[in-house]
């Protein structure tokens, strides 16, 4: 449901509705930093670096071996730490997959039929 009212979003009309010792924002407090107003702020701009590592991230699975070349020489080395957390967590998805898998196979010994 979209809830074009900015000040009815978030079930009250400031935060105070809904701030207090229950309000999850109560305990963590951003310093300089206030809540009032925050939900009539535009979302910030992602850069075009930002969209394409975005879209990179989606298709990781398809494009790991041409992006890792692309990106061994050309790009900032907070890219290089984005492509490199990329491979990471395609290698931890795969343990996973695999895990789940054996877990989910019978053993080839035990396949249920009588001799």
């Amino acid at each position: 449901m979209v809830v074009l009212d900015p000040n009815a979003r978030l079930g009250g009309s400031n935060v105070g509705d809904i701030s207090g010792p229950r309000a999850p924002v109560a305990d963590a407090p951003l310093p300089g930093r206030g809540f009032d107003g925050a939900h009539r702020c535009a979302a910030p701009v992602l850069s075009l670096e930002d969209c394409c590592l975005r879209r990179l991230g989606r298709s990781w699975a398809r494009v790991e071996a041409a992006a890792t070349e692309f990106c061994a020489e050309r790009l900032r080395e907070q890219v290089h730490s984005t492509v490199a957390r990329f491979r990471r967590v395609r290698e931890l998805a795969l343990k996973d997959r695999q895990a789940r898998r054996e877990r989910q196979e019978p053993l080839s010994g035990s396949s249920g039929e009588e001799p």
